[in-house]
C-alpha cells in the first residue's frame, strides 16, 4: 500500500505545479493576462484545498488497518477530485482559443 500513498501524493502536488504554470504565463500572454486577478484568487482557493489534502495525506497509515486505510485514501481522492473539478472550470472558462 506504500505505492498508493505515493500515487496520492503525487496527485496532491501536482496542482500546485500546473497553476503556477498558468500564473507565469498569465504575466507573458496577453489574453491570459485578463485572467490574471481570477488566478491570484483561485490560487489563495486552491491552495486551501492541497493544504487540507496534504493534512489527510500525512495522517494516512498504509502499514495499519488496510480498512481504515481504504476509506481515509478514499476520502482524500474525493477532495482531490472536488479540487481538480474546481481548476477544470476555470480552465474550461479561460482557457485562450
Amino acid at each position: 500500500m506504500l505505492s498508493r500513498n505515493e500515487e496520492l501524493r503525487r496527485r496532491v502536488e501536482s496542482l500546485p505545479s500546473e497553476l503556477q504554470q498558468w500564473r507565469q504565463q498569465s504575466e507573458r500572454v496577453l489574453d491570459l493576462n485578463a485572467h490574471f486577478s481570477r488566478l491570484q484568487a483561485l490560487g489563495i482557493l486552491i491552495n486551501a484545498f492541497v493544504q487540507h489534502q496534504r493534512e489527510l495525506l500525512n495522517a494516512l497509515q498504509p502499514q495499519g488497518d488496510q480498512e481504515v486505510f481504504r476509506g481515509q485514501a478514499y476520502h482524500l481522492i474525493q477532495e482531490i477530485i472536488k479540487t481538480q473539478n474546481v481548476w477544470d472550470f476555470f480552465r474550461s472558462e479561460c482557457s485562450p482559443v
